[in-house]
């Protein structure tokens, strides 16, 4: 008798261990299975956020391009103010600076995205 319950015990232990087991496997499929939504929603959400990206980026780089014209205006002000009216006015020389590296800082992703970025042909010849 005492075998006997002993060999229960033993299979119901058995039992529990394969339940325990099976649930484990459950659960790693479950996690498995997650993991794949998981990243496919990642996917689709950085997807949508690099376009988002390159929305932004046409849009910053065509007020790139309008403040280049705006440039040009101040530019033409300082020759006239200072070779016609004999008045210089560091102001406007630093507006000129000050428009030139907003010019220079937005447009450089805009060129770099439409591969019309500066290079310097002697290092791009040699190491491309």
């Amino acid at each position: 008798m005492v075998g006997s319950r002993r060999k229960g015990v033993i299979s119901e232990l058995g039992d529990i261990c394969q339940a325990i087991f099976l649930l484990h496997i459950c659960g790693l499929l479950g996690i498995f299975v997650l993991s794949i939504v998981r990243k496919r929603q990642a996917l689709e959400s950085a997807k949508i956020f690099a376009r988002l990206i390159d929305q932004l980026n046409e849009k910053v780089g065509t007020f790139a391009g309008w403040l280049t014209t705006l440039l040009v205006l101040v530019v033409c002000y300082d020759v006239f103010s200072r070779y016609f009216l004999n008045q210089s006015s560091i102001a406007v020389q630093e507006l000129e600076w000050h428009i030139f590296s907003i010019i220079f800082l937005l447009g450089a992703a805009f060129t770099l995205r439409h591969d019309r970025h500066v290079r310097v042909d002697v290092l791009y010849t040699n190491f491309s």
